[in-house]
């Protein structure tokens, strides 16, 4: 059965994946699940004191190495204006580039954990597009030396800050809530 998750304003039934190191089924941290995050890209997902989820490093990173893929359904700006038209929040929507979105609403990968920042400049991550020989069109880099411990913050872009702002979290609800799911594909 897929999670539920809030974020106060929608519900969304995310969709469970499995592992692509171990096979475990997990909801939140694709491509996967939190051992082998841990062990094989060096970060965690936990919680944080304002923000629900967020990423740490669990190991010194440089400026260039590649955190994480960005793992979602990658969208085009008209397909991103019909899934969120107007002034619709589109909190776990991230631009990889001028004209190709990631979308984690129901496919939560690990990107989609990572709190941001109000300016460019305090982010210590960023994305890109990624080679072509890649599993996943886009990842999260590092644009800055992180420490062990340390959060990874992005910068999701001005846009997301006008709308959100910087207290935005998600929690983990109760399956028997009767409230409306967002089923993105609609």
């Amino acid at each position: 059965m897929a999670a539920v998750w809030s974020d106060g304003a929608m519900q969304v039934r995310l969709q469970s994946f499995e592992c692509v190191e171990c096979g475990e089924v997990w909801s939140i941290g694709g491509p996967y699940c939190a051992r082998c995050t841990e062990i094989r890209l060096g970060i965690v997902i936990r919680d944080t004191a304002n923000a629900g989820l967020g990423v740490f490093a669990k190991r010194a990173m440089r400026r260039g190495d590649i955190v994480c893929p960005v793992v979602g359904e990658y969208l085009d700006e008209s397909e991103l204006e019909r899934r969120y038209p107007g002034s619709t929040i589109a909190a776990y929507t991230l631009p990889v580039n001028r004209h190709i979105f990631a979308d984690g609403i129901s496919i939560r990968g690990i990107y989609s954990c990572i709190n941001g920042c109000e300016k460019e400049a305090d982010a210590n991550v960023a994305t890109r597009l990624a080679a072509d020989d890649c599993e996943w069109p886009a990842e999260v880099v590092c644009v800055a030396d992180i420490a062990d411990g340390d959060e990874l913050v992005l910068c999701y872009g001005d846009h997301y800050q006008a709308i959100v702002g910087l207290k935005h979290e998600t929690r983990k609800i109760d399956e028997a809530v009767s409230t409306r799911v967002l089923d993105p594909g609609a």
